[in-house]
């Protein structure tokens, strides 16, 4: 006869209970405890409260981009998430803290006996997490009953409460518990959408070859990417805990001494120690301080003392042999390398954006550093990259353009789904616009205008679509382009719309080089009155239109003059074999065999 667990949710004559406790075939347990005590041998209040703080926080995270009905009825959902978190998060604590003590529960039975049915006592503020451990029970084939209240909750609580059920749901199906963090061979660590696009074929690739979890923090959207991808990830904040946070508070108020001019009460702290070569040598030691200077240089400083005890913790409780990361010039990406190299674990930086002989990139650190080709390889070498630590390998996420750029058809039908354009609605020339996001909103929205403006008056017969940056709020463009027949998404993939259009117009995007892998025409538009960041034009592969009366023009030339086509053609085909290594779709196989060469002690 199988094992029945009873859980009661509520007082129990203010009794402390074991997680489980035995009487006979039945398992009993209790969530009741005095303040500071435990609710089971291995579970503290202090324990399970951090964690519930964690799920808490993921979920919070998950039903902001779930709430899609929401979302569609704001113009962007910029307030949305403190809305969410502050309304919400004081009725959600307490129901993260007993869905927690369910799960630990039902996971230490089932280690410990053959368990076949799980009853729930429950009081009315236990319903909104009942469909989760019914859920937990039907994917693991335990009956499940419930013993509570039959009526429903007040619908004021409902409604605030039930939008995070689907969220909450998988958070507790991945099994959230930093106390048992998953053991693998790799660590692949993203925190943009960008980097999500580079990861998933490389992780397809090593999933296959070895143990691999991809950690993720959910910038521009990192999570909802994951999702549709239909990668499993473990969010990075559930691994933090108060220390972390008390660090990072003490180095924030620190910070705000020095803003001031004043001084810090003591000595900097202690974390302050190793972050040096975070920051170009700003910091070398902790004795040499900061001044008011220094500061704004730095800000990332207290978010990055307390990634870099994270990322020690989390590396060396996943017994992991390797890191892979996709930049690590920014504080996010720098503390992963900088705590893999104190734990001895091999660190490789994969290539996901352009790379240019600027101050910006500090010297990288990581051991071995994937790129796209012999061009980015010279410009490392530039930054003080030794050639031992370069690998030529090619881009991961190129080979998802390889794949669809044998499926034009496919790609028709998806973009025009996405833009809603029935059949021949599609207007020729068919301009793709991608804006990069600048440092302020006026110059971002002068620049957008001035070249939809200038292509609506040159080529009235064609379709102008403006490929929303994964960074910036939609909502935005569609208000300075009220006035235009522009296209404005979010949501089209961009390689998609590379591989439909006939000219991609841009600024110094990544999508200038992608342009010139898949054969298409580039203009770049600098209306800075400075050199360009990226020197498209200066390879031959663009023309750029560096005043707005010539961005019209040069677009008719490069479409209409097939000697300038013809010129540009031959420069892309030239330029392709120093930008792009081979682009045959194998580029993750490449990368994957040179991390699969570290985890087995070859590279």
């Amino acid at each position: 006869m199988g094992t029945v667990l009873h859980i009661f949710y509520g007082k129990q004559e203010g009794k402390i209970f074991p997680i489980a406790q035995e009487e006979g075939n039945e398992y009993r347990a209790f969530f009741h405890h005095p303040e500071k005590g435990n609710v089971g041998p291995e579970l503290t209040k202090d324990a399970l409260a951090e964690e519930a703080e964690r799920l808490t926080s993921a979920v919070l995270d998950q039903a902001a981009m779930e709430m899609e009905d929401v979302l569609r009825r704001c113009e962007d959902g910029s307030t949305l998430f403190p809305t969410v978190r502050h309304e919400i998060w004081p009725r959600l604590y307490p129901l993260a803290e007993r869905v927690l003590f369910g799960w630990h529960t039902l996971e230490n039975v089932r280690s410990q006996a053959d368990l076949t049915s799980l009853v729930v006592h429950g009081d009315q503020a236990s319903l909104p997490f009942r469909d989760m451990l019914a859920a937990y029970c039907s994917e693991n084939g335990i009956s499940f009953t419930w013993e509570g209240p039959s009526r429903a909750l007040e619908e004021r609580t409902m409604r605030a409460v039930l939008p995070l059920l689907a969220g909450a749901r998988d958070a507790v199906r991945r099994g959230i518990s930093p106390m048992k963090t998953p053991e693998c061979e790799v660590l692949i660590f993203v925190h943009t959408r960008s980097h999500v696009l580079s990861a998933v074929p490389l992780y397809r690739v090593l999933r296959e070859k070895t143990r691999t979890i991809v950690v993720a923090r959910n910038d521009n959207g990192a999570f909802e990417l994951l999702k549709k991808e239909d990668v499993p990830f473990l969010p990075l904040d559930r691994f933090t805990n108060r220390e972390d946070r008390k660090k990072v508070k003490r180095i924030r108020n620190a910070m705000r001494k020095l803003r001031k001019g004043g001084k810090p009460d003591r000595t900097p702290p202690e974390e302050w120690k190793g972050l040096g070569p975070m920051f170009g040598g700003l910091i070398s030691t902790a004795e040499e301080g900061l001044d008011r200077k220094t500061v704004p240089l730095i800000t990332p400083l207290p978010t990055a003392a307390g990634l870099l005890s994270l990322w020690e913790r989390l590396i060396k409780n996943s017994g992991s042999r390797a890191l892979v990361v996709f930049e690590e010039h920014r504080a996010v990406g720098r503390t992963a390398v900088m705590a893999a190299k104190r734990a001895g674990v091999r660190t490789v930086c994969v290539q996901h954006g352009n790379i240019i002989p600027s101050p910006m990139f500090k010297p990288f650190i990581s051991d071995l550093i994937l790129v796209e080709g012999k061009e980015t390889a010279e410009v490392l070498g530039l930054l003080g990259v030794e050639s031992g630590r370069i690998r030529i390998t090619g881009q991961p996420r190129h080979d998802d353009i390889y794949r669809k750029a044998r499926d034009l058809e496919g790609v028709k039908k998806r973009v025009t789904a996405v833009l809603g354009l029935g059949e021949g609605k599609m207007g020729r020339p068919f301009i793709l616009v991608t804006p990069h996001p600048f440092s302020d909103r006026k110059t971002l929205r002068s620049w957008v205008t001035a070249v939809v403006d200038e292509m609506e008056r040159k080529f009235p017969e064609g379709t102008i679509l403006v490929r929303v940056h994964p960074a910036e709020r939609e909502g935005d463009y569609r208000k300075w382009l009220a006035n235009t027949k522009a296209l404005v998404s979010k949501r089209v993939d961009t390689y998609d719309a590379i591989l439909l259009c006939d000219l991609v117009v841009t600024f110094f995007s990544t999508t200038g080089f992608e342009a010139a892998l898949v054969d298409k025409p580039l203009l770049t538009v600098n209306l800075t009155g400075k050199n360009s960041p990226v020197p498209y034009a200066e390879y031959g592969i663009a023309l750029e239109a560096t005043e707005r009366e010539q961005i019209g023009e040069k677009a008719r030339k490069i479409l209409r003059d097939e000697k300038t086509a013809a010129a540009l053609r031959e420069a892309r085909e030239r330029k392709r074999k120093d930008l792009f290594y081979l682009f045959d779709g194998r580029a993750s196989e490449r990368c994957a065999g040179i991390i699969e060469g570290i985890v087995k002690g070859k590279t």
